[in-house]
């Protein structure tokens, strides 16, 4: 069975992995100042998996019906090898996103790619 959704359910999808990147990122770094290294390091990893996630979702932006695109994203939005592979081309994914976006003239729009 291949995993459908439409424009609505991306957009949706795509917030929820970054809200829940960001609540991870928050908790560790609270875990941290507390000196909770481990479970810190555990947060920031899945956070890490859930930007991951997001670019697998973006695939599915520009995916053909029909294609095994929607198949392929079923089998790996799971797998945190996947995931966290995807980061490797979080570089291009944001420089994308800086090129397109229409605050990227406005001040301070720079320091919004501190936290990423």
């Amino acid at each position: 069975m291949s995993f459908r959704v439409n424009l609505d359910q991306l957009v949706a999808l795509l917030d929820a992995t970054i809200l829940n990147a960001q609540a991870l990122h928050s908790s560790a770094r609270l875990l941290l100042a507390n000196k909770q290294f481990a479970p810190s390091v555990a947060l920031c990893v899945l956070a890490l998996e859930e930007i991951g996630k997001a670019m697998i979702c973006d695939g599915l932006a520009t995916a053909l019906r029909g294609s095994d695109r929607s198949d392929l994203f079923e089998k790996k939005h799971s797998s945190h090898a996947t995931k966290l592979s995807y980061l490797d081309l979080w570089p291009i994914f944001l420089s994308i996103f800086h090129s397109i976006d229409e605050r990227r003239n406005e001040p301070g729009f720079d320091q919004l790619l501190v936290f990423w």
